[in-house]
């Protein structure tokens, strides 16, 4: 079991302690990048003043999912957290929740 960023297994279930012994949803151990099969994690954490590109998958610590519409450089900090369906400028990137 591996410490990761990442925090969905490659078909968008939600890891277990992603950032201790993760998990998937199953309870089959991770590495800190793939699944018990070697398929790639998904939706790494957001963090501050990054570079993220269109189409790119990111989830908030609390949890937030969004999908970067506009890429850009990350803030400082995070944003608030629109509802699900809306968008919120971070930095010079424009993210769109998706849960």
């Amino acid at each position: 079991m591996a410490t990761t960023s990442f925090r969905e297994s490659y078909d968008g279930h939600d890891l277990v302690a992603p950032t201790s012994s993760s998990t998937d949803f199953l309870g089959r151990a991770t590495t800190s990048t793939v699944d018990y099969m070697g398929r790639a994690l998904r939706r790494p954490v957001r963090t501050n003043t990054t570079v993220v590109a269109v189409g790119a998958e990111i989830q908030f610590v609390t949890g937030e999912k969004f999908v970067v519409t506009t890429g850009g450089t990350t803030a400082a900090s995070p944003p608030a957290a629109p509802a699900v369906g809306g968008s919120v400028v971070d930095g010079g990137a424009t993210l769109l929740r998706q849960k």
